[in-house]
């Protein structure tokens, strides 16, 4: 998906794999566990829910990756 740019067939939309998420959050949380780099991916995640891809793949994350990267 990330190859041909198209996240719009979804395997599990974005919105639905955020739950998980939360829950992965909750018990490193509580694990006191630090997860730097699945924090990071997260945070790409919700940029990709601000912009409207509920529906999508989370393929779409990377369409956000290379958003950031362009130039104006």
């Amino acid at each position: 998906m990330m190859v041909d740019g198209d996240s719009s067939h979804a395997n599990i939309a974005l919105e639905v794999f955020q739950k998980d998420i939360d829950l992965i959050n909750d018990l490193a949380r509580t694990a006191r566990c630090p997860l730097p780099l699945f924090s990071a991916a997260a945070q790409l995640h919700l940029a990709a829910m601000a912009q409207g891809r509920l529906d999508e793949d989370p393929a779409c994350v990377f369409v956000v990756l290379e958003q950031m990267t362009e130039r104006s």
